[in-house]
């Protein structure tokens, strides 16, 4: 994987913004050239699938700064996919005692997804 930094991905982030407004100006009445509708299906499925790459990279490079958080210890992060909400508090209650934070993402998919940070541990272990 490639990693991009935060001026990479605004600009993919207002490149794709502008292909959404052309997309946008297919629908409008005083418009003399119009993409067929496959073009424009065509150019949103790509649009979703460029927009869940960038989230991707985003998370990766969320990822990168939680493990350079500094402090004595480690920091371990954890990528939960579930179903049901009583899944992810029985989790949260289980591992409760080694949470420093967590947070839930927007689903994406069939499942339901959660980021789970645990506490940095001093031991070597």
């Amino acid at each position: 994987m490639v990693r991009k930094d935060l001026n990479q991905l605004q600009a993919e982030i207002i490149g794709v913004s502008a292909i959404v407004s052309a997309i946008r100006g297919q629908f409008d009445s005083d418009n003399g050239m119009k993409l067929c509708d496959e073009y424009i299906e065509a150019a949103l499925y790509g649009v979703e699938n460029h927009l869940d790459r960038i989230v991707e990279d985003l998370e990766g490079l969320d990822e990168r700064v939680v493990e350079r958080g500094g402090g004595d210890g480690v920091s371990v992060k954890v990528k939960v996919s579930y179903e049901s909400g009583k899944d992810l508090e029985r989790l949260i209650q289980l591992l409760s005692p080694e949470i420093k934070e967590w947070k839930v993402k927007p689903q994406r998919g069939q499942y339901k997804r959660a980021y789970i940070v645990l506490r940095s541990s001093t031991s070597g272990e």
